[in-house]
């Protein structure tokens, strides 16, 4: 799964923050430790920092350690009587305390964030040719499939959740779901989950930028996928 990374967070603040089981549900797995977090850069996609003051704006990264991926997204999280405007220099976003879920994902949602990691990624192929027993047609059309069917539940997605069709939302969950099942992405697994508990509960400004995380996750997975086809001697 997707990696973030606490920066200047002790137990305390985490617990009392929320932010933990936030990013859970959310599809991370959380480490407050640089060194053990960054053992493994690739995974790290989000970097939330706790800041006391906004005087100091440059994100602080450890020294000693690899560098993280340019795609990597970071956070700050400053005290709620700061006076921000935009995101602090060296963060992609700037999110006040109490920590607000919907102000969260939308920020995911405004920074592209795609919830399928390095490694996911790297490892279709080898999906793909598993599920298909390694029969190249079979792969092939299972692709098209894939394709075809994450098109088409996508634009049934949009339009549910616009007509606020709350059960036709959570069918289209369901259906995408189970392409993500099929591949092995947890992360979008999980944001299929929350999005399918906001819809059920009717909550619009939660379930919006979800949707839109899902959609962008779910254009770049077919633009791999794509490429695995347009390729179609890798099978």
């Amino acid at each position: 799964m997707n990696r973030a990374l606490l920066m200047r967070a002790d137990r305390e603040w985490v617990q009392a923050s929320g932010i933990e089981a936030m990013l859970a549900r959310l599809g991370f797995t959380v480490s407050t430790e640089p060194e053990k977090a960054l053992a493994e850069p690739r995974r790290v996609r989000l970097v939330v920092e706790h800041r006391l003051s906004v005087e100091f704006g440059i994100a602080s990264m450890p020294t000693g350690i690899f560098p993280l991926p340019a795609e990597t997204l970071r956070f700050a999280v400053v005290p709620h009587q700061a006076q921000v405007v935009g995101a602090l220099p060296g963060f992609h976003a700037t999110l006040s305390l109490p920590i607000d879920e919907c102000a969260f994902v939308d920020a995911l949602a405004t920074c592209r964030y795609i919830a399928i990691s390095a490694h996911e990624r790297d490892s279709l192929h080898t999906r793909i040719g598993e599920l298909a027993c390694d029969d190249q047609a079979v792969a092939r059309q299972l692709v098209r499939l894939l394709i075809d069917t994450n098109a088409s539940t996508l634009a049934a997605l949009r339009d549910a959740f616009s007509t606020r069709s709350w059960d036709a939302v959570g069918r289209g969950v369901h259906r995408i779901a189970g392409s993500a099942r099929m591949l092995d992405c947890p992360g979008l697994l999980a944001l299929l989950s929350r999005l399918e508990g906001a819809a059920r509960a009717h909550q619009v400004e939660l379930a919006r930028p979800l949707l839109q995380v899902i959609v962008n996750t779910i254009d770049s997975l077919d633009v791999s996928l794509q490429k695995l086809l347009d390729a179609a001697s890798t099978f």
